[in-house]
């Protein structure tokens, strides 16, 4: 080939990789197969709850749906299917951008790899989930004493007084212990 020739299919190739098309390398691995190669290969780099995540949203949500797939063959479309369908399955919005975030950092692994030529799942273009911001409402004065109230005399008074005065949510009320004193911060009313 002529160098003209090269450089006009090269510019060919990118053009149709900025369109979002597949360019084959060859490459037989499914997507399936690739993350699980991604996720043992992470294991010791990421927390042992990360991980456990990570493999939860992949054996869960994006190998059912992408998981057949040949990597060299998945598509900015393929993804935005597989979004779709995780958006009308029920998935909320945060779990639908939390999967998206999953794909997103194993192919970004696999184009480090040299496995596919773009992360398709980094386009700007995908139509994500918006996120509704929630906003926090404590409760009133008045019902917040007749709460305290109520519960006066009974065995978790202590728990329902802080909880108010420090604005505490339900996970936090119950997941916090002794080992975590350290880090929490009082805030004074």
């Amino acid at each position: 080939m002529l160098p003209a020739e090269v450089v006009k299919q090269l510019a060919e190739i990118k053009a149709r990789m900025a369109g979002g098309e597949a360019i084959t390398t060859g490459n037989r691995q499914t997507i399936g197969a690739f993350l699980d190669e991604w996720l043992a290969s992470i294991k010791a780099s990421v927390r042992p709850r990360t991980h456990d995540a990570y493999s939860s949203h992949v054996r869960l949500h994006i190998s059912p749906g992408l998981g057949h797939i040949r990597i060299a063959d998945l598509t900015r479309q393929h993804v935005q299917r597989w979004v779709d369908k995780q958006t009308a399955s029920g998935a909320s919005a945060r779990s639908v951008r939390r999967y998206h975030s999953v794909l997103r950092i194993a192919l970004d692994r696999a184009r480090r790899w040299g496995l596919v030529q773009v992360n398709v799942a980094a386009a700007e273009d995908l139509d994500l989930p918006r996120v509704e911001d929630f906003e926090w409402k404590p409760l009133p004065l008045d019902e917040a004493q007749r709460l305290l109230a109520v519960v006066r005399g009974y065995r978790l008074e202590a728990l329902y007084t802080v909880a108010i005065a420090l604005g505490l949510r339900k996970g936090e009320i119950l997941g916090n212990n002794i080992r975590h004193a350290p880090r929490c911060q009082v805030r004074y009313l």
